[in-house]
């Protein structure tokens, strides 16, 4: 860092420096996913009527979001102290594998109600082995 004759302080983009905002982006990002996505499943166990499957499936979900929202917030806060992970809004990004619009959601919404327990697969996969 030096500062210039103006009296604006300069860094120099390093790699290290430049690594460590690249990684910090990534992690923001993922974080405004999380929102968005938790608020879309939040949005739908609210206001909408589901079938059981569905609400099931949105539930346990909601749970996933909840787990790596806050382990997202751990590691953003410690890699920058600065940043306040609450503060971060959502992204729409997360929808994208599933397509957009009315269709996405809907593809989205299928995946909750075929999805089953991670215990469920494991235990199933030694079953059929």
């Amino acid at each position: 860092m030096r500062c210039a004759d103006d009296g604006v302080l300069t860094v120099a983009l390093t790699m290290t420096r430049t690594r460590t905002q690249t990684t910090l982006t990534k992690l923001l990002t993922l974080v405004a996913n999380v929102h968005g996505e938790l608020a879309f499943v939040e949005g739908w166990l609210a206001e909408k009527p589901a079938a059981a499957a569905l609400r099931e499936g949105l539930e346990r979900r909601r749970r996933e979001l909840l787990a790596s929202r806050d382990a997202l917030y751990v590691t953003v806060v410690q890699f920058d102290p600065e940043v306040d992970p609450t503060s971060i809004g959502t992204a729409e990004t997360w929808v994208k594998p599933y397509g957009r619009g009315r269709a996405g959601q809907i593809r989205y919404l299928r995946l909750m109600v075929t999805r089953r327990e991670p215990e469920e697969e494991s235990s199933r996969g030694c079953r059929e082995l």
